[in-house]
């Protein structure tokens, strides 16, 4: 798998996302006004995970072409990606407390643990990548699970009702 391709390809369908989102959420509204800070919050997660993407998608690329070898490139990217995976979760449970009032909430628990195990996983396999012979395919394992956690919250924005407001 060559990673110019690819992680282009990343990039777009990420900036794509997001731009679709961006278009629903401002189209589909919502008359109550309770549901206003849950479709705020999901559309900022949404643009910073998407955004989160489209950023490792695309620096890799001129270091790349730069000549800086591949195993370096891979090294601090899965270096990165550790360290913004645990600043993503710290970020992300704390405007969600701020903003919703809970941590975790009972109408999204099990999703949001789902989430916040994979991120996990991609996390400890990145910091791996890093200590090892970083490859690629781990890296680009990392940036999926950026891009993935973008359009889960898409779908749970089009799919969302007043009934996800925390009790």
């Amino acid at each position: 798998m060559e990673p110019t391709p690819t992680l282009l390809t990343l990039a777009e369908v990420s900036i794509a996302t997001v731009g679709f989102a961006g278009v629903v959420s401002v189209l589909r509204g919502s008359p109550a006004p309770e549901d206003a800070a849950m479709r705020q919050w999901r559309l900022r997660f949404m643009v910073t995970s998407g955004t989160g993407a489209v950023v490792f998608c695309l620096v890799p690329l001129p270091l790349l072409t730069h000549g800086i070898a591949e195993h370096t490139v891979w090294t601090v990217g899965s270096l990165l990606l550790a360290a913004l995976n645990l600043g993503l979760v710290a970020w992300a449970m704390r405007e969600q407390q701020l903003r919703l009032g809970a941590t975790l909430y009972r109408g999204s628990i099990v999703i949001d643990g789902v989430m916040l195990a994979v991120v996990s996983v991609a996390t400890a396999l990145a910091a791996w990548n890093a200590a090892t012979d970083a490859r690629f395919s781990i890296y680009l394992f990392g940036v999926i699970v950026w891009l993935g956690l973008a359009v889960n919250t898409f779908f749970r924005m089009i799919l969302a009702s007043s009934r996800d407001l925390p009790d």
